[in-house]
Order: C-alpha cells, then structure tokens, then sequence
C-alpha cells in the first residue's frame, strides 16, 4: 500500500524544492473528500479510521485508486460549515484556485442546458451539481486577497493550475468568476 502526503508543485521561475509533510490540514470533511475525488480515490470506496498523533486526532482514509490501495491523513479543522461550504473565510491550504475552477467545469459538463424534459429526480440532481460547482466557485474567490483583481500565474499551486492559467488567465479574473457563480445560482433555482 502506498502512503500519500501531499506534495505541492508551484510553478516558479525557480526550483522550488518538495515538501512531505505528515498530515495535510483540511479545513473540513467536504475539502477533504474532495481533495482525494481529485486524486483518483473512488467515493464508497474510502475506509476510514481516526488515530490520536498526540493531541491531534488525524483522520485516516485508505482508498482504491487506479494506482492500487493509497492512505490520505487529514487533520480536519471543522466538520461542517453552514451551506456546504469546503471552509471558512480564509483560502484553502489543501487545494488551489485552479483545483476548485476544474471541479466546478466538471460538476457543470453533465448539467443539461435547460429542466425541460427533466424528472423531478433528475432536476434535484442537476440543481445540487450547479450549486456544488458555485461553492467550489467561492472557493476560488476567496484567493482574491487584498482587493486583487486577477489572480496570478504564482497564485497557482499545481502544475496543472499554471497550464491552465498560461491557456486561459481571464478565467481567474475575480469579476469574471463572481458572474458565474451567480449565474450557477440561478442556473439551479430554475431547476426548482
């Protein structure tokens, strides 16, 4: 079985050496299932467990991935915030504004473009995806830190965040990403 500790790769002009740390600091249970639906783990197939590291109680989840059995260890700060939101005010330390962006492109790319036709099942299901992708669009907001406007190639925290913002830095523009969290918003009170 694998270990995983998280890894961040910033993009840099410079090296920028590997940190492995033991826990990664999750600021509720929703950041931390998201963090690990990113990383492959299959949601039902998460075995969990808690275990004291002294006066920290860290959450242990062994999951299937498609490179086998691998651990994910948590300390998580809150279990719940109102909304379902994935935190509190400040940004996330787990993931970054592209990580959030890309969860919300997904959870929308199933979402039809209109209820007509839909069931009451399927309206519930495409209301609870837009909402979700509109808090995942919070999240990104919350990186806007001292009245930025845009965010910048060095706000990224993966590699795959920095392609993404090389290909389309207009998508983490701060005025652009409010618009459609609102019209996500507006988008899943339709489907009522």
């Amino acid at each position: 079985m694998a270990h995983f500790s998280v890894v961040l790769d910033v993009e840099s002009p410079r090296p920028i050496p590997r940190v492995k740390v033991p826990w990664m600091i999750a600021r509720t249970v929703a950041e931390a299932h998201l963090f690990m639906d990113i990383a492959g783990a299959a949601p039902g197939k998460r075995g969990h467990q808690l275990k004291a590291a002294g006066d920290t109680l860290v959450s242990v989840y062994h999951c299937e991935t498609d490179r086998g059995v691998r651990a994910f260890e948590f300390v998580v700060e809150a279990t719940e915030i109102d909304g379902g939101a994935f935190g509190g005010e400040a940004p996330s330390r787990l993931l970054g504004p592209a990580q959030f962006l890309l969860e919300s492109d997904r959870l929308t790319r199933e979402v039809p473009g209109s209820p007509d036709g839909l069931d009451s099942t399927q309206r519930a299901a495409a209301q609870r995806r837009l909402n979700r992708a509109a808090l995942c669009l919070d999240e990104v907001l919350k990186f806007f830190t001292d009245g930025k406007g845009r965010l910048s190639l060095g706000d990224m925290r993966t590699v795959t965040g920095g392609h993404l913002y090389r290909r389309e830095p207009g998508r983490f523009d701060r005025a652009r990403v409010e618009v459609v969290a609102q019209t996500y918003r507006k988008l899943a009170a339709a489907m009522d």
